[in-house]
């Protein structure tokens, strides 16, 4: 426990951290030798994308664009302004950084002021949450705000500081002073001197993504910009803690129960301040030996089913656009492990695009992208897929017909409770894909409104376990809450097939007269098929539905059996049921960039069945 603290500690870093003036992580404006030695369409491609913004109108944040998230609870109207100052930011840094002729310079010094003149740097989504005032608007007088957006604008004055600070000297000292006396009001001052930050977890309760993201922002920000050993190895030692919390949480087999994309800030975060720590020392702390922290990096690729889908439970989203080759291809020579590198380049090839600038890009990895961008365009090795991964800390298991991608069934399913971070009640749902095609699916998480993380939650439907691949019990949906869990869990993995056995009674409230309900999922390789099995007994029998929500519209070919996709479902029970489906429109705009304007939800309805049976599902 604790590793991070114990390793900084015995590797005495606080006697040589590098100073100020060496080079970081990565090269500044000054080394022309890298910047123009870079890759050709790279280099254009970086100067087109700031090109963009060139005579860009630096917009201020309204004050009501605080208040839209309490009158509507649209984020939108608050984060569109400021992620998109940023990106411009970050955009016109790096081409000033590649091509050296001041053209870009004017534009960055107006993003620069304009975003240390704005009243804060957090959104309004987390104003009230994280704010002592716990007033709409940010008390920008008695209080500091360190959200993750914060902390990632703090980033971004810095890097803009450390990569073009001798030209904005040439013009006036005043650029790079006013950024250095932002970042200590907003970031380095509040960060040492308060521990209420919840995300610190310095005050008990969970840790998550926000955790390292958080973290890893203040890290960057402190050895790129502050001057005073002392301090940056205060902030060091403070971020190891909270590192720490957040690593104590994860159990060794690295599961990540924040939905796969939630990885990219949260163990994808965790690697970041590791490599900062790292570098920012000099030394070898042996982070990247340590077996869990390489599983914790290992999820995302372990999770990747086919081509862009992902394993996708709780928050995270089926598809990854903005997937991070940079990231994952460094994470092959932090761990000297090809398998990373393999994944990096492969997404590469698949989004055609190395580089990837999106609303708050982080300028860190973007410059991972930029240092690795010859070595991954150049790579040739395809990745290997694992066929059977159980994740017993967060109860998932994947497991695949054979090891090639986009070949035969891969089956996902879960166990676990319903309090996990960004939690969906979906306990004992499962995915279901044939080659690279979906056929049982999470639908996901609709855009983030005040909605999704407040007392309604659950009123969402995506968030419901009625609209997961899951039985509706005499009525009853599963509940919220950590005792509604599964129990009995029993994960077999064999040459021939693989299983996740479970009980569901704990999942749902007592109302709906469970003893026992027995789930299994199975993936027979064998057979080549998925076999879904129920076996229950209930104190009482009123109404029963099982829920399958596809992406493809279903085809009902009899009485028993229906088609989704290339694949048939048979329905194999004792008394009497209905196959019908619905359609259910998509409108809101994440979900249609994965799955287009509609999904089907499958309702199979038991007109009379016993209060104990046995119930299949053959999927082949």
């Amino acid at each position: 426990m604790n590793i991070i603290s114990k390793k900084i500690n015995e590797g005495g870093f606080e006697e040589m951290p590098i100073s100020q003036n060496e080079r970081f992580l990565f090269q500044n404006v000054t080394e022309r030798i890298f910047w123009e030695g870079l890759d050709s369409g790279l280099k254009k491609f970086l100067i087109a994308e700031a090109e963009k913004y060139l005579g860009f109108v630096w917009a201020g944040v309204p004050a009501t664009s605080y208040l839209e998230f309490y009158r509507s609870g649209n984020r939108d109207v608050n984060e569109s302004i400021m992620f998109k100052k940023r990106t411009a930011l970050n955009s016109l840094v790096i081409a000033e950084c590649v091509e050296d002729k001041g053209r870009f310079l004017d534009d960055i010094i107006n993003g620069i002021w304009s975003i240390c003149e704005e009243s804060t740097w957090s959104v309004s989504a987390h104003i009230k949450g994280l704010g002592r005032s716990k007033e709409l608007l940010p008390d920008c007088i008695n209080d500091v705000v360190l959200d993750l957006f914060a902390l990632e604008t703090g980033h971004a004055i810095a890097f803009a500081n450390f990569m073009l600070k001798e030209r904005l000297d040439k013009i006036t000292p005043i650029i790079s002073q006013r950024m250095f006396f932002e970042l200590e009001r907003r970031v380095f001052s509040p960060y040492l001197s308060r521990n209420d930050y919840w995300w610190m977890g310095f005050s008990g309760g969970r840790v998550n993504n926000w955790a390292p993201w958080c973290t890893s922002s203040v890290l960057i920000s402190a050895i790129l910009t502050c001057s005073d050993v002392k301090r940056r190895g205060l902030i060091i030692n403070k971020a190891a803690k909270t590192l720490d919390l957040f690593l104590n949480s994860y159990s060794n087999d690295g599961g990540c129960d924040e939905g796969t994309s939630y990885w990219y800030r949260a163990g994808g975060s965790l690697i970041d301040a590791l490599h900062i720590i790292s570098e920012a020392t000099r030394k070898n702390l042996g982070f990247f030996d340590d077996l869990k922290i390489k599983n914790i990096a290992s999820f995302i690729i372990r999770t990747r089913i086919s081509k862009s889908y992902y394993i996708n439970f709780a928050d995270g989203s089926a598809v990854i656009e903005n997937a991070q080759p940079g990231l994952i291809y460094n994470m092959g020579e932090l761990f000297k492990d090809e398998a990373f590198k393999k994944e990096g380049a492969y997404l590469a090839r698949l989004h055609d695009n190395v580089i990837r600038y999106y609303p708050n890009s982080s300028p860190y990895r973007l410059m991972l992208g930029i240092k690795h961008y010859s070595s991954i365009k150049n790579y040739e090795g395809l990745p290997k897929s694992e066929k059977d991964v159980w994740w017993q800390g967060i109860e998932v298991l994947l497991t695949r017909e054979c090891e090639k991608y986009n070949k035969g069934f891969t089956l996902a399913a879960k166990g676990g409770h319903n309090d996990e971070s960004h939690n969906h009640n979906d306990v004992g749902s499962i995915i279901v894909f044939r080659d690279d095609k979906p056929i049982f699916i999470d639908v996901g998480v609709e855009k983030y409104t005040a909605k999704t993380f407040s007392d309604k939650r659950y009123e969402i439907w995506t968030m419901r376990s009625s609209y997961h691949n899951l039985p509706i019990i005499n009525g009853f949906e599963q509940q919220v809450g950590e005792k509604f869990s599964s129990c009995e869990t029993e994960c077999i993995i064999e040459k021939d097939y693989s299983l996740l056995k479970l009980n569901l009674k704990n999942a749902y409230p007592k109302e709906a007269g469970i003893e026992k309900w027995i789930r299994s999922a199975k993936l027979n390789r064998k057979s080549k098929r998925i076999e879904i099995t129920e076996e229950f007994e209930l104190n009482y029998i009123k109404e029963l539905s099982f829920v399958f929500m596809c992406a493809t519209e279903p085809v009902i070919l009899s009485n028993d059996t229906l088609k989704i996709g290339e694949c048939s479902m048979t329905i194999s029970a004792d008394g009497q049921y209905k196959i019908d489906y619905e359609p259910i429109k998509i409108k809101d705009e994440n979900l249609k960039k994965v799955w287009g304007d509609v999904v089907y939800r499958v309702l199979i309805n038991f007109l009379k069945t016993s209060k104990s049976a046995s119930i299949s599902f053959m999927i082949e």
